[in-house]
């Protein structure tokens, strides 16, 4: 809404700078584009007219952020953040919950430190542009515990070869992958 605060006008003559104009005293207006536009008022009485001239900026919405797919990671404590790079406006994460570093805030892929094995953090991208509102999304990283337990079946004899050990895994992100330490390198859940 553009104001008109002159005293005993009778006319009033607005260019907005992009092309419209208005002879309302105090008209509403809605710029197509952002920029920046210098906008004149022409107040006019019988006895002459007088010239107001402001500059105003009109901020684009920013873009709409995207913080990345969330992520289930396993046994590590640091991560690369995948946030869009905006167009209109800047971004910066924060940390929503949880316990993370992030070590270039305003990096749509910026890294992540200081997660912790067996939690997760949400983190947040914010994109903002100007007096616009904000765009946010939020992103959870998890950082899942691997645990292994085994059973075994000894051999039924000295020097025989048929004893076993079973590993079972649970945690993480399946599937599994195993690895004895043995001479045959055995790579499955159970080794002979």
């Amino acid at each position: 809404m553009f104001n008109d605060s002159s005293i005993g006008g009778i006319t009033y003559f607005w260019d907005f700078g992009d092309g419209g104009t208005s002879t309302l005293q105090n008209p509403m207006y809605i710029y197509a584009t952002a920029g920046s536009y210098s906008v004149a008022l022409i107040v006019s009485d019988s006895v002459g007219q007088d010239t107001a001239f402001n500059l105003i900026n009109i901020d684009a919405n920013p873009t709409v952020a995207a913080a990345g797919p969330d992520q289930n990671l396993c046994n590590v404590t640091t991560s690369t953040l995948a946030g869009n790079t905006p167009i209109a406006g800047t971004g910066t994460w924060s940390v929503v919950a949880g316990i993370a570093t992030i070590t270039t805030p305003s990096s749509p892929t910026s890294g992540v430190t200081g997660l912790m094995i067996g939690t997760s953090a949400t983190l947040r991208w914010t994109i903002s542009n100007g007096i616009c509102p904000a765009s946010i999304d939020d992103v959870i990283v998890s950082i899942d515990q691997v645990t292994a337990t085994t059973t075994s079946t000894d051999a039924s004899c000295d020097g025989n070869c048929d004893g076993s050990a079973t590993a079972a895994a649970t945690g993480g992100t399946p599937s599994y992958t195993y690895l004895w330490d043995d001479t045959l390198a055995q790579a499955t859940a159970t080794a002979t």
